[in-house]
């Protein structure tokens, strides 16, 4: 009875907590790829919402009591779980950027494909390799983290409190540049050997121009890169752990940076 007089009394704060737990979970590559329906992704974040409530003092959360203040606060914790949501996506991107650097080198590059979960275009390879990490993040507990950050940001960045300092802008472009900076770790090996394949090939056509490069090199270039890929596949679920760690440390940073001391 008491908790639900707590409730009662500290509605409006709950509001706050939920709308930047929402935020971030709905920007999640997991739950828009899946199609979670709406009413259950709203009941799965008010569930979370509920817990952060009474696990924190939310009775120390004062802010101006007027509607402006109030929408404006609302907007501002909208934004922060956007922030934090955008940041885990950078990370989910990173193999559809590895999947159309190899699909364009190994003559897939036509085999862009409508990808009805995410209502995009991605490339077959791309596909397969995002589907490995996302079930590495749901079987490596990294769903659990990401929830354990979410309670966290509300003790580093508790909700009366301003944010957005100007190192946002230099953490997120230095995310963008990991994201590029693992994407080309991971693809250049495979395309360096298919580009080294497209000279052998060139010169073979120079010297013998009775042969048909075009049907005999795709055909040959799609098999190696698909031996390469199986070869590589125990590299893949070791980058998997890379890229989490990654986006651990990045979203902590960021959680760091909007703190406006």
């Amino acid at each position: 009875m008491e908790d639900l007089v707590y409730l009662y009394r500290y509605v409006d704060v709950l509001l706050i907590i939920f709308v930047r737990i929402l935020g971030a979970i709905a920007f999640l590559p997991i739950i828009e790829e899946t199609k979670i329906p709406r009413i259950a992704l709203v009941g799965f974040s008010l569930g979370i919402s509920l817990c952060v409530f009474f696990k924190i003092d939310v009775s120390t959360s004062y802010y101006d009591p007027n509607l402006l203040s109030y929408t404006i606060l609302i907007v501002k914790e909208t934004v922060v779980g956007l922030v934090m949501g955008f940041v885990v996506k950078i990370f989910f991107q990173i193999y559809p950027f590895v999947g159309s650097l190899l699909s364009m080198q190994g003559g897939l590059g036509m085999s862009m494909v409508m990808d009805p979960t995410a209502g995009t275009q991605s490339t077959l390879i791309g596909r397969f390799y995002n589907l490995g990490l996302g079930a590495f993040f749901v079987l490596s507990g990294g769903y659990h983290w990401f929830i354990h950050t979410l309670v966290q940001s509300f003790e580093l960045i508790p909700i009366n409190q301003e944010v957005f300092s100007s190192n946002i802008v230099m953490n997120m472009i230095n995310a963008i540049g990991i994201y590029f900076e693992l994407g080309l770790k991971l693809a250049m090996p495979i395309v360096s050997i298919i580009l080294v394949i497209d000279f052998a090939m060139g010169i073979l056509a120079r010297t013998v121009p009775q042969m048909n490069m075009f049907v005999i090199g795709i055909p040959l270039k799609m098999l190696i890169m698909f031996i390469l890929m199986v070869v590589t596949i125990q590299v893949i679920s070791k980058y998997n752990t890379i890229i989490i760690e990654h986006m651990i440390s990045t979203l902590m940073n960021m959680i760091q940076e909007m703190r406006v001391l």
